[in-house]
């Protein structure tokens, strides 16, 4: 069943949000974010008091690109898996806008480790930064040591089988290994995967109207088709295999996750979808969510949920 979302009325302006100390500004890289806490009390009730939020812009190449995780977070609630909330926001003092995102985590009650740290655990010989050996095979190899030792919950296939669905709907090509993890919460001996975040390269960002407006078919699943996945299957894999591809694969291996996700796939709702859509085009900001951006939004996820459908049935 689809999961409630916590679903913004207005635009939040962020210009009095208070700086984290610990974390502060993040300006490498294409997409800067800020660490921030609201303030307490906060104006919005899906706003948590003393909670942090990472405010994250888009690719200077796309100023657009922030929308892609609002949206994300809205198709994971659709979907039924456990996506952090992301809202639309602005700094009017600096002029800009971009997503904010609850953080996963709260300070003192749990406890964080990324993929990259286990892979590196592994494999002594894990490049963290290329990542070219990020594969399900070690994945496996952690998952069902720590299960066996009862570190992790069960069953854990389950939330990878979450997580690989989510991104062949959203078309996530950036799930590399520190954009997945494990939490502990404090007093507690075992380990969960983390929420799905970081979800921005994803639901066809780079591509701009003129691009795409008179697409095809074809042109549809020609694009859908050369999308992969950060994650190789097997070590020494060349790539990553296509989103569907690694759906299909994960079902020869473990069979009992093929109806678990043909059941979401058959729930998500995609007129639920483009009702959200369709208020978040109405919201006041300098870099609004256009109609065609909407429809494009809506009508990649329709076919990549058809294609997945077709895959699994």
């Amino acid at each position: 069943m689809p999961r409630d979302s916590k679903t913004q009325d207005v635009i939040i302006d962020v210009a009095d949000w208070t700086y984290d100390a610990m974390f502060g500004s993040y300006p490498e890289g294409a997409r800067s974010k800020d660490a921030l806490f609201p303030p307490d009390p906060t104006l919005f009730p899906y706003i948590i008091p003393k909670r942090r939020y990472l405010y994250k812009r888009s690719d200077r190449r796309y100023p657009d690109q922030f929308w892609g995780e609002v949206v994300a977070y809205q198709v994971g609630c659709l979907l039924d898996v456990t996506v952090p909330p992301a809202f639309a926001a602005k700094n009017s003092q600096l002029g800009d806008c971009g997503a904010l995102i609850e953080w996963f985590y709260e300070d003192g009650k749990a406890t964080f480790t990324p993929g990259g740290s286990y892979m590196q655990k592994l494999m002594p010989e894990f490049d963290r930064k290329k990542g070219e050996l990020h594969n399900f095979q070690y994945v496996e190899i952690l998952c069902n040591v720590y299960s066996r030792a009862h570190i992790i919950e069960e069953p854990w296939i389950d939330s990878w089988a979450d997580m690989f669905l989510f991104d062949a709907l959203i078309g996530n090509t950036d799930r590399h290994q520190d954009n997945w993890g494990f939490i502990r919460a404090k007093g507690h001996s075992r380990w969960t995967i983390a929420p799905l975040f970081d979800n921005g390269t994803s639901l066809g960002h780079e591509r701009f109207e003129q691009q795409v407006q008179a697409w095809s078919t074809s042109k549809f699943e020609s694009y859908v088709s050369k999308g992969t996945h950060h994650i190789r299957m097997r070590k020494g894999d060349p790539k990553g295999c296509s989103h569907v591809e690694l759906l299909q694969d994960l079902c020869i291996r473990y069979p009992v996750i093929k109806e678990r996700m043909l059941n979401k796939v058959r729930q998500f709702n995609i007129d639920a979808l483009s009702r959200v859509l369709e208020f978040y085009c109405d919201l006041q900001i300098n870099i609004p969510l256009t109609a065609f951006r909407k429809d494009f939004y809506l009508r990649l996820i329709d076919f990549r949920r058809n294609k997945i459908l077709a895959a699994l049935q």
